[in-house]
């Protein structure tokens, strides 16, 4: 997180065309209300707590080869589910903006790599919607503890005891054969 984290809030709708032709700086908070896919990811006992809100710095500029462009960072505390005690876990993410604003997704793939599109077929572009997204692309796939939070021992006696008694409740389907070889030998 950056020192001295901005405390005003950014505007949801931007003309980031105009902005890179001015050189805007933007640093700012969006609020939670702005980024409700975020908040879906918070879990449900958690969600008497306030939740977080997401901090930005942002450059809008005109490159070497006149594509306008966002750079920045973008960074939030998140509440997801841990994924082994399936308790709430705090995270910090953060993560860098790289953005080409294009006009629709044919001009996107004449991008480097090193840029991501932002779509904006409008003149006014939603700011919370992108910068919510990258912070979505940020979040690990899986997320645990840093710490032992669920005894590991526990947790390996509970699934061999399970796989055991799976295997013992499922009959043995060479049992019929079984009982038919010995009624063969009685007969003999």
């Amino acid at each position: 997180m950056s020192e001295g984290a901005p405390s005003k809030q950014l505007p949801k709708l931007v003309d980031p065309r105009k902005f890179a032709h001015q050189n805007k700086h933007l640093a700012g908070i969006v609020p939670e209300a702005g980024l409700p896919r975020l908040a879906k990811s918070k879990p449900d006992a958690d969600a008497a707590q306030p939740g977080c809100h997401a901090s930005a710095e942002l450059e809008f500029h005109v490159d070497e080869q006149y594509r306008k462009c966002v750079t920045g960072k973008v960074w939030a505390k998140v509440t997801v589910e841990c994924q082994r005690c399936l308790e709430p876990l705090e995270l910090d993410v953060q993560t860098e903006v790289n953005l080409a604003i294009v006009w629709k997704e044919d001009d996107s793939r004449q991008l480097p790599e090193t840029l991501d599109p932002w779509i904006v077929s409008e003149e006014q572009g939603d700011l919370y919607a992108i910068l919510e997204e990258e912070l979505l692309l940020a979040l690990p796939a899986v997320a645990y503890h840093d710490f032992q939070c669920i005894d590991s021992a526990l947790m390996e006696a509970g699934d061999d005891t399970q796989a055991s008694a799976e295997v013992e409740s499922k009959p043995n389907p060479f049992d019929v054969l079984a009982q038919l070889k010995q009624t063969m030998k009685k007969d003999d």
